[in-house]
């Protein structure tokens, strides 16, 4: 009967204390209120700065990369040197498509461009563009349709000149002018582009594969060129390092390949966005971080006057 009555001791003890600090509570609401909003506010705002700097990362990288040029802020890959057989080309041509397949999404637009030829007199450079509608402003003229052994018509960027260029077996009809989309397009492989007195004239004709079977043009240096857009809008942060490893492999498949190859990619702007961002985060997180500890340290201040009321109570308890 004893033992009965010490277990029930404490039972007693422990549901009076809880009535006693329940009450206690109830007669002050607002103090245990605030310690929960402290805690609350405090959990809320690391969530949000976590996701805020992930956001704050995410424009670093699409601003760098907006300030890129459309044509560099994709994958290109460049092959120097003397012409390919079509079906040496038919064969080069899809191995490059597959690598950028691995890169970017985006189907592949070809080039081939022949540097600084005289025809005519007149210092030219002779280039073909996939979809050329796509990539020029017609400023008079028309575009270019036919290009035969006969006559090649092209279009040229830029005014001046005269209508037909002719030189050996090459002729050359001028049917308009336009200008670049953008200016970059054909990069450094254009002299056009230098900084020289004597720069060549621009003059586009209407397709990749009409230039390649012209047998006047055959025994030049030219340039093919493969250019792969890269989709901006679903590059994640997350995405650079796995994009930049993937382009160091393509590089080594191409240059496997054909040691002519060179594969170019829009890293700076990559490693920019990235260091860029990580600076917006660690701003982000710094800032947040204190008002975080600010909002913590307020419900730890409310919590020990909270303790120390239901101390005194236990102790009167007791």
């Amino acid at each position: 009967m004893v033992l009965r009555r010490v277990g029930r001791i404490p039972a007693r003890a422990g549901r009076a204390a809880l009535a006693v600090s329940g009450a206690r509570l109830r007669s002050h609401p607002l103090r245990p209120a605030l310690v929960v909003l402290g805690v609350a506010l405090a959990f809320a705002m690391l969530v949000s700065v976590l996701g805020g700097s992930l956001v704050a990362r995410q424009q670093a990288l699409h601003r760098s990369l907006d300030e890129v040029s459309p044509s560099a802020r994709g994958f290109r890959v460049d092959r120097f040197g003397t012409p390919l057989r079509q079906s040496d080309y038919v064969r080069v041509d899809r191995e490059v498509r597959r690598v950028l397949g691995t890169l970017s999404g985006e189907a592949p637009r070809r080039v081939v461009f022949f540097r600084e030829l005289r025809i005519g007199g007149e210092l030219v450079e002779i280039a073909a563009v996939d979809r050329l509608s796509d990539v020029i402003e017609v400023r008079s003229g028309r575009l270019p349709r036919t290009c035969t052994s006969a006559v090649c018509e092209v279009i040229q960027l830029g005014a001046g000149g005269s209508g037909g260029l002719a030189e050996g077996d090459i002729r050359l009809d001028r049917v308009g002018t336009a200008d670049l989309h953008d200016p970059a397009l054909f990069g450094y492989i254009s002299a056009a582009n230098g900084g020289g007195a004597a720069k060549p004239t621009v003059l586009l004709a209407p397709s990749v594969d009409a230039v390649q079977e012209l047998s006047s043009l055959a025994p030049f240096y030219r340039v093919y060129s493969w250019l792969s857009p890269l989709a901006t809008s679903d590059l994640r942060t997350w995405d650079v390092d796995r994009l930049l490893a993937a382009e160091s492999r393509a590089q080594a498949v191409l240059g496997s390949a054909d040691l002519a190859f060179r594969l170019s990619g829009p890293d700076e702007a990559l490693i920019d966005a990235t260091h860029r961002g990580r600076v917006a985060a660690d701003r982000l997180v710094l800032i947040g971080g204190e008002t975080s500890a600010l909002l913590l340290g307020f419900a730890i201040i409310a919590a020990i006057g909270l303790r120390r009321g239901l101390a005194s109570e236990r102790r009167r308890l007791l």
